[in-house]
């Protein structure tokens, strides 16, 4: 395959031009971290972000580089 450039392909790489993600603290309504998912049938290491839109709204999106495109999942709870 030959060298193609970087894009991003993360919400977080996405928003922030491609700089690391300063730490969310609980106070702002976001909560990040990583955990070990499966995906089809692959266990893959993916970072979560959780946040709070709306106040009675729970929003988590699961991101990796390990899956095409970087996006696993998205659960949001009302």
């Amino acid at each position: 395959i030959p060298d193609e450039p970087k894009t991003p392909n993360t919400p977080k790489e996405a928003i922030n031009g491609g700089k690391p993600a300063t730490a969310a603290s609980p106070a702002d309504g976001v909560t990040e971290g990583d955990e070990e998912m499966t995906v089809a049938g692959r266990k893959v290491h993916a970072h979560w972000r959780k946040e709070k839109p709306y106040p009675d709204t729970t929003k988590t999106v699961w991101t990796s580089e390990e899956v095409p495109g970087g996006f696993v999942m998205i659960q949001e709870v009302t």
